[in-house]
């Protein structure tokens, strides 16, 4: 048996808490704005993508959705207007019904595949988010928004969800 307590010397770790804040209404206006911008400045595969990209940004700040599993979304997870899907992070189900505005934008939009929305379903996804991450990055700089990422849409769905009610249990699954 051991006659100190050797735990006594290990020192805490320090962690500092870095919470992500929602996206304003003025900075979501300036993140369309700016996607829709891009749109006007690339030409042909760039301007597609630039398109793909505004449908990319609705697509999640309306359904909470991490940026893998938006980007790597197949186009038969949007039944009636409602997404369903199980999460690659946590296997969870997520089944949240999309604004129709989203839907069409979604559907107007040039695929990248006959399958996928944003991907051609070749290659990882991690390279996917990579790709979509640095877009993002490049729309967030135009629109002026310096601590812009992809999680911040997460915050603003689930801000809005507890603002309408929804119970706090539900917003986390």
């Amino acid at each position: 048996w051991v006659n100190e307590n050797l735990a006594e010397r290990v020192k805490s770790p320090r962690v500092t808490m870095r919470p992500t804040l929602p996206f304003s209404q003025a900075e979501m206006t300036k993140i369309l704005q700016a996607a829709s911008d891009r749109v006007e400045m690339v030409q042909s595969q760039g301007r597609e993508n630039a398109r793909r990209l505004r449908g990319l940004v609705l697509l999640l700040r309306y359904s909470g959705l991490r940026i893998g599993d938006a980007a790597s979304c197949s186009i038969d997870r949007l039944v009636d207007g409602k997404l369903r899907l199980y999460t690659q992070k946590t296997g969870q189900h997520v089944h949240c019904p999309l604004p129709d505005f989203v839907v069409k934008e979604l559907d107007r939009m040039p695929r990248r595949s006959e399958r996928y929305w944003f991907w051609s379903g070749v290659g990882d996804v991690h390279s996917l988010v990579t790709k979509w991450e640095d877009l993002l990055r490049k729309m967030f700089e135009a629109a002026g928004i310096p601590d812009g990422h992809a999680h911040r849409f997460r915050d603003t769905f689930a801000v809005d969800l507890l603002l309408a009610g929804v119970p706090l249990e539900r917003v986390a699954i």
